[in-house]
């Protein structure tokens, strides 16, 4: 079902078409993601209510309009729609499913999927720009403004140094801000990288720290972080894979995500145990 109001907005921005077949999305955690057909053409419809959430998909939406043409693998933004009760992105429904079950694949498909995703990373952190950047855009201003909820002392010691590296206000690239393989659409290759909300300008290694902490999440092996590693480098030049550093990046995410779920404590527990779990975590060069 179509919130009453979502349906509204939608029928506003699409009049005399007809909405039909709505059905949940596999993915889409941060918001509520709809498959839909408007007439004949099947979107993704991804919408918030939430001023936070709401900002995110305006920023998404920015993010892919800058990037159409570009010829990169990535959702195409139908409409943007919005009104006082929500915000929404209509998207174009593309082949494939939620790269996340190749974490249950074998290990042929993982390592042709993060071999592609070190590609296409190089080739979006190599997008820069000469023009005056939003605040909103700029990562190390983002993190700087994040505020913690309340945490024990060690954790939260930790994760304030973590935002305080002197790592986020390197490197001037498009950084993508949570890439891995929960966010892309897999159909024997990789069709889309998605969900680009946290998108912004900062150091291309916010996302290759993210990646890491995933896999390691995950579980998943050394090849699978060299074919990431050794397709990146193939299209870009060498980063300083510091593992100090990359640990302080991904600490950093997960003090944002914090930030984000504190009024959820369901959720804000479940990211005190994993950011616990991340303070000793040995992370890959």
């Amino acid at each position: 079902m179509i919130p009453a109001q979502l349906a509204s907005l939608l029928q506003a921005t699409f009049p005399g078409a007809q909405l039909s077949a709505p059905q949940p999305t596999s993915g889409g955690f941060s918001n509520l993601t709809i498959r839909l057909m408007i007439d004949a053409t099947p979107v993704i419809v991804k919408a918030a209510e939430h001023p936070d959430k709401r900002a995110d998909i305006r920023r998404e939406v920015q993010i892919l309009c800058m990037l159409a043409g570009r010829g990169l693998p990535l959702p195409h933004c139908l409409a943007f729609a919005e009104d006082a009760s929500y915000t929404a992105n209509v998207m174009a429904l593309l082949p494939g499913s939620n790269g996340i079950a190749l974490y249950a694949n074998d290990t042929a498909s993982r390592l042709a999927a993060y071999t592609q995703l070190g590609a296409l990373l190089a080739k979006i952190h190599a997008i820069t720009t000469d023009q005056a950047v939003a605040t909103d855009l700029e990562l190390a201003a983002r993190m700087r403004a994040i505020q913690l909820p309340v945490l024990e002392n060690r954790l939260r010691h930790a994760l304030r140094t973590a935002l305080d590296h002197p790592a986020w206000a390197h490197g001037y690239g498009l950084v993508h801000g949570d890439a891995g393989l929960h966010n892309i659409l897999w159909h024997n290759r990789l069709s889309a990288l998605l969900d680009w909300e946290w998108a912004g300008w900062g150091n291309p290694l916010i996302d290759i720290a993210w990646i890491a902490w995933t896999m390691q999440f995950r579980r998943v092996g050394m090849a699978e972080w060299h074919a990431l590693i050794d397709s990146y480098h193939h299209h870009a030049p060498l980063l300083d894979m510091d593992p100090a550093t990359l640990h302080a990046l991904a600490l950093g995410q997960i003090a944002a995500i914090m930030s984000r779920v504190a009024h959820r404590p369901a959720a804000l527990h479940e990211w005190v145990q994993r950011a616990n779990w991340s303070l000793d975590l040995q992370f890959m060069r």
